[in-house]
């Protein structure tokens, strides 16, 4: 099975680190696995859309704020 790369994702990362939270902690508050963190930050894969608005959440932000280049990527208006 072949995954598709995503753009390495700084704006979740510079989120996460901000509020002074580890990987763990993300993950525990956004229902997730703390790899599923750590391959969304390198750009392993993009969220399915429900992870993206529980980490948005858990975030404290936007989907579009931590995912920019989803919009860009499809062309949306930001």
């Amino acid at each position: 099975m072949q995954t598709r790369s995503a753009p390495k994702n700084e704006a979740l990362r510079a989120r996460r680190e901000a509020l002074g939270w580890r990987p763990v902690d993300l993950a525990a508050a956004a229902q997730c696995s703390v790899p599923s963190v750590y391959n969304l930050e390198r750009g392993v894969y993009q969220p399915s859309l429900g992870m993206a608005r529980r980490l948005a959440s858990a975030l404290g932000t936007t989907v579009d704020a931590i995912f920019p280049e989803t919009n860009e990527q499809s062309g949306a208006a930001a």
